[in-house]
């Protein structure tokens, strides 16, 4: 039996690096800094280098041997089922009952934030005398409050992905994973501001071409943070998986937002439980659409 201690080597984008112990590569698969297909490792004793996936223990052991069977999707590829939408509403609630108190944390750690947040960018406001772009809509900050705004909720926002990522796929989730994605930020902002313009723009032709851009490129975000790309490949990602799911991925955003909806009837107690169901449900969506109904129904 190998020693989880000994020294390992792997290779990253083409470079070989290490020794690394087991508990340092497990941390670098679980931010999403090895990929379980394209990269290898090894140690001493193996007769060779094998896909990282294949290792017991350093991602998911089920999702690890998913990844290695299935590296690359074709769109519209037979062997991966269509979407179903009550897998994934059901293996969410699952995983939320499961791992509620991590989820609530993690909840009151980003409200804490955008708290801290919004007193500071007031507190300039007040200081350098800026107004509202519109006088009328004093609630809602000058044009730099609201740019950095968003800036903030695209920052949490990736952060909150790789958690809900690592949660789906049975890998270790902790708080600092919400801030743990800020070389990406950039290309977050690029995702954003595409894609919003996109779904602007057909919304504006009759409304239907929104959506259908919407569902099409929704992934982005998402493929980002999962994939460690660009902004483009992102983009084109999300087009391809997405492919031959469009209905069932709108049908799971009404039934996110219906368990959003109904949290709120419960009051404070229901949302705290229905938010993470709904972006659990969002993300095991697209697992789904990567891996097939095994990303779902198998698991941590």
């Amino acid at each position: 039996m190998r020693s989880l201690m000994s020294d390992w080597f792997y290779t990253h984008n083409g470079m070989q690096s290490g020794p690394v112990d087991f508990e340092m590569l497990r941390g670098m698969a679980a931010k999403g800094e090895l990929d379980a297909v394209k990269d290898l490792v090894w140690m001493n004793g193996m007769k060779e280098w094998t896909a990282a996936g294949k290792v017991a223990g350093l991602f998911d052991q089920t999702l690890g041997q998913a990844l290695v069977k299935k590296p690359d999707l074709e769109p519209g590829s037979e062997s991966i089922e269509p979407l179903m939408v009550g897998a994934c509403v059901k293996r969410a609630f699952e995983l939320t009952k499961k791992n509620f108190g991590q989820l609530v944390l993690a909840m009151i750690t980003v409200l804490a934030v955008f708290f801290v947040v919004v007193v500071v960018l007031s507190v300039i406001d007040y200081v350098m005398g800026w107004k509202p772009l519109i006088e009328s809509s004093r609630d809602q900050g000058s044009v730099f409050n609201q740019l950095a705004m968003q800036v903030v909720s695209i920052f949490i926002s990736l952060g909150a992905t790789r958690f809900g990522l690592n949660l789906v796929s049975g890998k270790p989730v902790g708080v600092a994973q919400i801030f743990g994605e800020g070389d990406k930020l950039l290309r977050g902002l690029g995702v954003s501001i595409l894609l919003g313009l996109m779904v602007m723009v057909g919304l504006l032709l009759f409304i239907v071409p929104g959506i259908w851009l919407g569902l099409k490129y929704g992934q982005a975000m998402t493929a980002l943070v999962d994939r460690n790309c660009g902004v483009i490949e992102a983009f084109k990602y999300s087009s391809k998986i997405t492919e031959g799911h469009k209905a069932k991925l709108m049908l799971l955003g009404s039934a996110a937002l219906g368990i959003i909806l109904a949290g709120l009837l419960a009051l404070v107690v229901g949302v705290v439980f229905a938010y993470p169901v709904a972006g659990l449900a969002w993300v095991l969506g697209y697992r789904w659409m990567q891996l097939g109904r095994q990303a779902v129904v198998d698991g941590n």
